[in-house]
């Protein structure tokens, strides 16, 4: 068996630790595992031991997850973004948008954020306030439901809603 000197050891050491540290940064760069085990000349297990001890390696690890699904789902189903978004105009929901082109309901929402088509609840939040903001300078409801492919019903529950939620607050709130 080789015997190795203190100086030997403190190298062999530090080029482990450097070894680990250059294995999480590929990891955190989304590099899959497969991928960091070959060029480490390690076993995928190997490199999960060393990844596992990390702090936060199972938050970490979903998050690079879900990443990679919605580069999956906008890689895959990007093509058929214009039929998506010509449905949605046409008035078609978001569900029977995905069951008419067989697309998973979640994909059409991730391919469709930011969009006038997206159904989130901060993208609707903001959407009802700008609708409000037109309201007040003088838009007609039926000119901001053509605008933002709604029904000059749900504009109304939109101006409604928030007229219900001053009156809520008290006198202060509506000056």
């Amino acid at each position: 068996m080789q015997k190795f000197t203190k100086k030997q050891l403190e190298v062999i050491k530090k080029n482990r630790e450097e070894t680990r540290a250059d294995m999480v940064n590929d990891f955190l760069s989304s590099v899959p595992v497969s991928e960091i085990a070959k060029k480490y000349n390690l076993t995928r297990e190997s490199v999960y031991s060393t990844l596992r001890e990390l702090p936060d390696f199972k938050e970490i690890s979903l998050t690079i997850k879900q990443a990679r699904k919605v580069k999956k789902i906008k890689d895959g189903y990007r093509k058929q973004l214009p039929r998506i978004r010509e449905l949605r105009a046409s008035g078609l929901s978001a569900v029977k948008t995905s069951k008419l082109l067989c697309i998973p309901y979640y994909a059409i929402k991730e391919l469709l954020k930011g969009s006038i088509y997206d159904t989130s609840y901060d993208f609707k939040n903001t959407r009802d306030e700008k609708i409000r903001e037109l309201y007040k300078k003088g838009k007609t409801q039926q000119w901001l439901a053509k605008k933002y492919n709604l029904s000059q019903a749900r504009v109304s529950d939109i101006l409604h809603k928030y007229v219900n939620e001053l009156f809520q607050r008290g006198p202060r709130a509506r000056s």
